[in-house]
């Protein structure tokens, strides 16, 4: 049960429900956290080992913010290749001590391109968190702000880390998000 981005209960609520849900059929959750502290009190609900998910230790802050979620994994990792080979080598050895049978994730791109084509993964989320990924690019959250790192240098880097994995090419960027189930979620006080 994976996050990777955004911190607090937000993204963990999601995982520790569905890990709670799984209980009964003999799953053992164990967790790969962006931030395993502050959720502790949560985990209480469907306890298992937490480790700390692998992250850029400085991601970019544009001024004027993200445009879109294409600019949150250039901030995150993946506006460098050199940058999101070593997240994803990260992810990798982290998979290889585990060995899960499934991967769940929650905000997590990184986790999710490093499970491609080895993990089944199930990935969780709101509109924003998890953007459909049938679309050609992904949409504007500010539709005021200019992109700071145009999506196609950013798909270039994942083409480029696929092709050194033996991974077929994504055709567009939003395409990354395409995992086996897709559990968006909605939050009642907003709907």
């Amino acid at each position: 049960f994976v996050n990777e981005l955004g911190g607090g209960y937000g993204n963990v609520g999601p995982l520790v429900r569905i890990a709670k849900r799984l209980a009964p059929y003999g799953v053992k959750p164990i967790y790969a956290l962006a931030d395993p502290v502050t959720p502790a009190v949560v985990l209480r609900e469907a306890p298992g080992p937490v480790l700390s998910a692998p992250s850029h230790p400085e991601p970019l802050r544009p001024k004027a913010g993200p445009a879109t979620y294409g600019d949150i994994l250039a901030c995150h990792g993946f506006g460098a290749l050199a940058d999101l080979r070593s997240l994803v080598a990260v992810w990798d050895v982290l998979f290889a001590l585990v060995k899960p049978e499934l991967i769940v994730t929650s905000h997590a791109p990184t986790a999710i391109l490093a499970a491609r084509g080895r993990f089944p993964v199930a990935a969780v989320g709101t509109g924003f968190t998890l953007p459909p990924a049938a679309m050609p690019l992904f949409p504007a959250l500010r539709p005021d702000t200019a992109s700071f790192r145009p999506e196609f240098q950013v798909l270039e880097n994942v083409n480029a880390l696929l092709a050194e994995r033996g991974e077929a090419a994504l055709a567009c960027l939003p395409r990354l998000l395409a995992v086996k189930a897709r559990l968006v979620e909605t939050i009642p006080l907003l709907d």
